[in-house]
């Protein structure tokens, strides 16, 4: 669980997961990370006002992504609906996310 209060310490918080999760990338994948896809000061609840999100589901479907490392569920969707929509979507893709 994770409790950020300020615009400036989310900024850190997400200064400090990147490198960490392009080491972790590296590390199972020996290779470069293709992207990293987080829509800043945007709440996770529609699909559809998070242009990161919908860019990283459009790469999946051109297969130009088949890993997909999220920090938490919560980091995913908040919404249940659109997790179960994109969960699905991304198994019929043979995408794999790891939470």
């Amino acid at each position: 669980c994770e409790l950020v209060q300020s615009r400036k310490n989310k900024r850190v918080a997400l200064k400090i997961r990147l490198p960490i999760t392009q080491i972790l990338f590296r590390a199972i994948r020996n290779g470069n990370l293709p992207g990293i896809f987080a829509d800043r000061g945007i709440s996770g609840t529609k699909d559809t006002i998070r242009p990161e999100f919908m860019k990283m589901i459009e790469h999946c479907q051109r297969h130009k992504i088949d890993l997909i490392f999220t920090k938490s569920l919560s980091r995913f969707s908040r919404n249940t609906l659109d997790s179960i929509k994109y969960i699905r979507l991304l198994k019929s893709l043979n995408v794999t996310n790891r939470i």
